[in-house]
């Protein structure tokens, strides 16, 4: 049975190393950069959302835009 959580990022659960690794990169970002993801929690009775904040893409557009961090969010 497919935990009713994935349906909101792609409808199959990630293997372990995948999660691992995008859980390093977002705690990596904090302690590199300063900056990173936030957890979106609903007061009303605790519900993860979802996450939110800045990261540095380095989508290479250009010099001007590359180091600049971006705001993002999965979805």
């Amino acid at each position: 049975m497919v935990p009713v959580v994935v349906r909101f990022i792609g409808g199959t659960p990630r293997p372990v190393s995948e999660s691992w690794a995008l859980f390093l990169g977002i705690a990596g970002t904090w302690v590199i950069e300063g900056f990173g993801q936030w957890a979106i929690i609903r007061k009303a009775d605790g519900a993860f959302l979802g996450q939110a904040g800045f990261f540095t893409g380095m989508r290479r557009p250009g010099s001007d835009f590359d180091a600049a961090p971006e705001a993002g969010w999965p979805g």
